[in-house]
Protein backbone atom coordinates (compact mmCIF):
# COMPACT_ATOMS: atom_id res chain seq x y z
CA UNK A 1 0.00 0.00 0.00
CA UNK A 2 1.30 3.37 -0.75
CA UNK A 3 2.42 5.69 2.01
CA UNK A 4 0.48 9.08 1.50
CA UNK A 5 3.70 11.39 3.16
CA UNK A 6 5.61 9.71 0.73
CA UNK A 7 4.01 10.74 -2.52
CA UNK A 8 5.71 13.16 -4.99
CA UNK A 9 4.74 17.06 -4.33
CA UNK A 10 3.51 17.49 -7.49
CA UNK A 11 0.51 14.78 -5.95
CA UNK A 12 -0.57 17.08 -3.45
CA UNK A 13 -3.67 18.08 -5.14
CA UNK A 14 -4.57 14.53 -6.09
CA UNK A 15 -4.54 13.69 -2.45
CA UNK A 16 -6.77 16.74 -1.78
CA UNK A 17 -9.45 15.78 -3.72
CA UNK A 18 -9.76 12.61 -3.00
CA UNK A 19 -8.70 11.75 0.59
CA UNK A 20 -11.66 13.38 1.91
CA UNK A 21 -13.86 11.65 -0.83
CA UNK A 22 -12.31 8.77 1.25
CA UNK A 23 -12.63 9.46 4.46
CA UNK A 24 -16.52 10.60 4.03
CA UNK A 25 -17.37 7.04 2.51
CA UNK A 26 -15.49 5.73 5.39
CA UNK A 27 -17.65 7.27 8.12
CA UNK A 28 -20.75 6.72 6.53
CA UNK A 29 -19.74 2.93 6.75
CA UNK A 30 -18.92 2.93 10.20
CA UNK A 31 -22.17 4.39 10.86
CA UNK A 32 -24.45 1.99 8.57
CA UNK A 33 -22.09 -1.36 8.94
CA UNK A 34 -23.89 -1.75 4.83
CA UNK A 35 -22.02 -3.74 2.54
CA UNK A 36 -22.89 -1.37 0.12
CA UNK A 37 -21.35 1.52 1.99
CA UNK A 38 -17.50 -0.68 2.54
CA UNK A 39 -18.11 -1.75 -1.50
CA UNK A 40 -18.03 1.82 -2.32
CA UNK A 41 -15.58 3.14 0.63
CA UNK A 42 -13.30 0.09 -0.69
CA UNK A 43 -13.61 0.85 -4.05
CA UNK A 44 -12.80 4.67 -3.75
CA UNK A 45 -9.68 3.46 -1.18
CA UNK A 46 -8.31 1.72 -4.48
CA UNK A 47 -9.20 3.80 -6.93
CA UNK A 48 -7.11 6.67 -5.32
CA UNK A 49 -4.05 4.00 -4.39
CA UNK A 50 -3.81 3.36 -8.60
CA UNK A 51 -3.87 6.67 -9.00
CA UNK A 52 -1.17 7.57 -6.30
CA UNK A 53 0.69 4.98 -7.71
CA UNK A 54 0.26 5.72 -11.19
CA UNK A 55 1.41 9.35 -10.53
CA UNK A 56 4.61 8.04 -8.25
CA UNK A 57 5.67 5.62 -10.92
CA UNK A 58 5.44 8.26 -14.05
CA UNK A 59 6.79 11.09 -11.56
CA UNK A 60 10.32 8.72 -10.91
CA UNK A 61 10.61 7.73 -14.01
CA UNK A 62 10.71 10.88 -15.94
CA UNK A 63 13.38 11.84 -12.69
CA UNK A 64 15.17 8.91 -14.00
CA UNK A 65 15.29 9.91 -17.67
CA UNK A 66 16.15 13.15 -17.29
CA UNK A 67 19.26 12.51 -15.66
CA UNK A 68 19.87 9.67 -17.90
CA UNK A 69 24.03 11.69 -18.45
CA UNK A 70 24.46 12.43 -14.92
CA UNK A 71 24.85 9.55 -12.41
CA UNK A 72 25.24 11.12 -9.60
CA UNK A 73 21.53 12.14 -9.55
CA UNK A 74 20.45 9.21 -10.90
CA UNK A 75 21.57 7.53 -8.10
CA UNK A 76 20.32 10.19 -5.78
CA UNK A 77 17.28 9.67 -7.64
CA UNK A 78 17.44 5.55 -7.14
CA UNK A 79 18.03 6.15 -2.97
CA UNK A 80 15.25 8.54 -2.78
CA UNK A 81 12.83 5.38 -4.62
CA UNK A 82 14.50 2.50 -1.83
CA UNK A 83 14.24 5.19 0.97
CA UNK A 84 17.86 4.28 1.67
CA UNK A 85 17.93 7.89 3.52
CA UNK A 86 15.20 7.39 5.44
CA UNK A 87 15.57 4.52 7.48
CA UNK A 88 14.11 4.10 10.78
CA UNK A 89 15.86 1.49 12.33
CA UNK A 90 19.59 2.72 12.58
CA UNK A 91 21.08 1.81 15.90
CA UNK A 92 21.89 4.71 18.30
CA UNK A 93 25.59 4.13 19.03
CA UNK A 94 25.01 5.27 22.96
CA UNK A 95 22.57 2.76 23.65
CA UNK A 96 23.45 -1.13 23.44
CA UNK A 97 21.85 -4.09 24.53
CA UNK A 98 23.86 -4.27 27.44
CA UNK A 99 23.56 -0.86 28.72
CA UNK A 100 19.51 -0.87 28.47
CA UNK A 101 19.69 -4.39 30.39
CA UNK A 102 21.64 -3.14 32.86
CA UNK A 103 19.20 0.19 33.43
CA UNK A 104 16.43 -2.18 34.19
CA UNK A 105 18.40 -4.87 36.37
CA UNK A 106 20.10 -1.60 38.70
CA UNK A 107 16.25 -0.37 38.77
CA UNK A 108 15.18 -3.82 40.16
CA UNK A 109 17.99 -3.87 42.65
CA UNK A 110 17.35 -0.04 43.87
CA UNK A 111 13.34 -0.84 44.33
CA UNK A 112 14.46 -4.12 46.14
CA UNK A 113 16.85 -2.18 48.29
CA UNK A 114 14.04 0.47 49.31
CA UNK A 115 11.56 -2.18 49.65
CA UNK A 116 13.32 -4.78 52.07
CA UNK A 117 12.41 -3.11 55.56
CA UNK A 118 8.76 -3.21 54.75
CA UNK A 119 5.99 -5.13 56.57
CA UNK A 120 4.95 -8.26 54.44
CA UNK A 121 2.05 -7.77 52.32
CA UNK A 122 -1.39 -9.32 53.73
CA UNK A 123 -3.83 -10.50 51.35
CA UNK A 124 -7.89 -10.93 52.59
CA UNK A 125 -9.69 -14.09 51.07
CA UNK A 126 -12.72 -12.88 48.74
CA UNK A 127 -15.61 -14.75 49.36
CA UNK A 128 -18.21 -12.08 47.34
CA UNK A 129 -19.46 -13.21 43.69
CA UNK A 130 -17.36 -15.08 41.62
CA UNK A 131 -16.88 -14.85 37.71
CA UNK A 132 -16.15 -18.42 36.79
CA UNK A 133 -17.04 -17.95 32.61
CA UNK A 134 -17.33 -16.21 30.07
CA UNK A 135 -19.93 -15.54 27.68
CA UNK A 136 -19.44 -17.09 23.82
CA UNK A 137 -20.15 -14.15 20.94
CA UNK A 138 -21.90 -14.41 18.21
CA UNK A 139 -20.40 -14.29 14.33
CA UNK A 140 -22.20 -10.84 13.89
CA UNK A 141 -20.52 -9.69 16.82
CA UNK A 142 -17.21 -10.92 16.05
CA UNK A 143 -17.77 -9.05 12.70
CA UNK A 144 -18.59 -5.61 14.02
CA UNK A 145 -15.42 -5.92 16.10
CA UNK A 146 -13.46 -6.60 12.91
CA UNK A 147 -14.96 -3.95 11.13
CA UNK A 148 -15.04 -1.21 13.72
CA UNK A 149 -11.14 -1.81 14.63
CA UNK A 150 -8.26 0.83 12.76
CA UNK A 151 -6.68 -1.09 9.87
CA UNK A 152 -3.40 -1.08 11.11
CA UNK A 153 -1.35 -4.09 10.78
CA UNK A 154 2.13 -5.18 12.60
CA UNK A 155 4.49 -7.18 11.05
CA UNK A 156 3.79 -10.09 13.25
CA UNK A 157 0.50 -10.27 12.05
CA UNK A 158 -0.42 -13.84 9.62
CA UNK A 159 -1.61 -11.33 7.15
CA UNK A 160 -2.12 -7.96 6.17
CA UNK A 161 -5.46 -6.19 8.32
CA UNK A 162 -6.67 -5.09 4.52
CA UNK A 163 -6.81 -8.57 3.44
CA UNK A 164 -8.74 -9.73 6.48
CA UNK A 165 -11.12 -6.91 6.20
CA UNK A 166 -11.61 -8.01 2.89
CA UNK A 167 -12.30 -11.99 3.45
CA UNK A 168 -13.70 -11.79 6.84
CA UNK A 169 -17.44 -11.96 5.14
CA UNK A 170 -15.78 -14.36 2.50
CA UNK A 171 -14.17 -17.41 4.01
CA UNK A 172 -12.30 -16.10 7.77
CA UNK A 173 -15.23 -15.27 9.80
CA UNK A 174 -16.42 -18.51 10.94
CA UNK A 175 -12.93 -19.77 11.76
CA UNK A 176 -12.19 -16.06 13.89
CA UNK A 177 -15.50 -16.74 15.53
CA UNK A 178 -14.70 -20.38 16.85
CA UNK A 179 -10.94 -19.50 17.60
CA UNK A 180 -12.30 -16.45 19.78
CA UNK A 181 -15.24 -18.51 21.59
CA UNK A 182 -12.35 -21.31 22.11
CA UNK A 183 -10.13 -18.85 23.57
CA UNK A 184 -12.87 -17.63 26.34
CA UNK A 185 -14.14 -21.30 27.00
CA UNK A 186 -10.79 -22.66 27.94
CA UNK A 187 -9.26 -19.98 29.56
CA UNK A 188 -6.39 -19.65 27.45
CA UNK A 189 -4.77 -17.30 25.16
CA UNK A 190 -1.99 -19.20 22.28
CA UNK A 191 1.38 -18.44 22.67
CA UNK A 192 1.00 -16.37 19.14
CA UNK A 193 -0.88 -13.60 20.63
CA UNK A 194 1.38 -13.31 23.41
CA UNK A 195 4.49 -12.10 21.23
CA UNK A 196 4.96 -8.42 20.49
CA UNK A 197 7.90 -5.95 19.01
CA UNK A 198 9.16 -3.64 21.58
CA UNK A 199 11.08 -0.94 20.62
CA UNK A 200 12.90 0.92 23.20
CA UNK A 201 12.82 5.13 23.14
CA UNK A 202 15.65 6.74 25.18
CA UNK A 203 13.89 9.40 26.56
Amino acid sequence: MLNLSKIPPHNARYERIYAPACTALECRYRRSFSDADRAAWVAQVKLMHALFQQKETLYWTTCIASNAGNQKMQWRSLSNILRRDKDASTPIPQLTAEKLSQFFIDKIDAVCTDTESSEPSTFATYTGKQFASFQEYMAEDIRKLLLQSPPKTCSLDPLPTNVLLESVDILLLPYICAMCNASLREGSLPATQKMAIITPVVK
